[in-house]
């Protein structure tokens, strides 16, 4: 299952929709939650995908993202994994099939993301570590003539398909249903 929750991202939900959708889509069923409001065109045009395989729900509780995101997954049909998608994200074909994997490789990660880039191919955060006290104090802060200047660093270095991280983005991210419950959704 994937879910996208749009407000008033008619155009970008359509073509997220349209790349998932393809035939060649291992993508059993797609719930577009509609979180803007009801009288815009974009509100429209997302009624306007609606088929066998897309669900799109009219979300006016304004709840916020979070909300909307659960609400998506409680409507639709249950599966081993819910990969969420941001409505502005170009996602590969084959993106369901690599995370999906990604997960069945090793059964202990709840949750696996995905490599972002920009449109000019540069890297974009995509995962990390949560900071700590002393990693902030050493790797973002240089004492430079009694000032605090901000570090540079670097875009990083390539990393393997698969590494251990404490957060992935949420632009792209396939989350183990198990571990979805265990958290309360």
């Amino acid at each position: 299952t994937c879910v996208i929750v749009g407000y008033d991202s008619g155009d970008d939900v359509t073509r997220s929709v349209a790349r998932l959708t393809q035939p060649s889509s291992s993508l059993a069923s797609l719930v577009v939650v509609d979180n803007g409001p009801a009288s815009s065109a974009s509100s429209s045009s997302c009624m306007a995908l609606a088929s066998e395989r897309v669900l799109v729900w009219p979300y006016r509780a304004g709840r916020g993202f979070g909300a909307a995101c659960s609400d998506g997954v409680n409507a639709s049909p249950y599966s081993d994994a819910i990969i969420f998608i941001n409505p502005d994200t170009i996602v590969t074909p084959s993106i369901l099939d690599t995370l999906g994997n990604a997960l069945r490789s090793h059964p202990t990660f709840g949750i696996v993301g995905a490599k972002l880039v920009d449109s000019s191919g540069a890297p974009q955060p995509s995962g990390g570590s949560f900071p700590t006290i002393s990693g902030l104090v050493n790797s973002k802060t240089l004492m430079i003539g009694g000032l605090f200047a901000r570090a540079t660093t670097s875009p990083g270095k390539p990393v393997s398909p698969v590494v251990p991280v404490d957060w992935v983005s949420g632009a792209v991210m396939m989350i183990r249903r198990e571990a979805w419950d265990a958290v309360g959704g």
